[in-house]
């Protein structure tokens, strides 16, 4: 047996089966792997009206601080669901939304922009400019 292959067999068992169940076990489940939150976060709905009769909503995302004094301003994200304008609601992202929060120690805002089946094109980029 040459150097190379003893190396390579050595190598081969060194490296974990990922079907092992013992060792899967010791991996836990993804679950176990996804982070904590860093601060809690409040959530609130904020009805915004501009014009005449342009009505929409805004979910607003808080996250809490220990010390107000240490944060004497704080970065915004502003948030828009996908699907084209078409459908969706900002619910859908909440879990993303609070992640931001939590992590960049940001207010975000994600946008319940009307959307174009009810209302034309441009009316929903309209809500997404008046929520800026």
């Amino acid at each position: 047996m040459t150097r190379a292959s003893s190396s390579l067999r050595i190598a081969n068992t060194a490296l974990a089966d990922p079907f092992d169940e013992k060792i899967a076990r010791k991996w836990g489940t993804p679950a176990d792997c996804r982070r904590r939150a860093l601060a809690e976060v409040a959530i609130k709905n904020v009805s915004m009206t501009y014009g005449s009769d342009a009505t929409f909503r805004v979910r607003v995302y808080v996250p809490a601080v220990e010390d107000k004094q240490s944060v004497p301003s704080r970065p915004a994200l502003i948030m828009y669901h996908g699907e084209g304008w078409i459908h969706r609601y900002p619910e859908v992202d909440e879990d993303l939304a609070i992640f931001f929060a939590s992590e960049l120690r940001a207010i975000v805002i994600n946008v319940d922009y009307r959307l174009s089946l009810e209302h034309k094109l441009p009316l929903p980029l309209d809500d997404c400019h008046q929520a800026v």
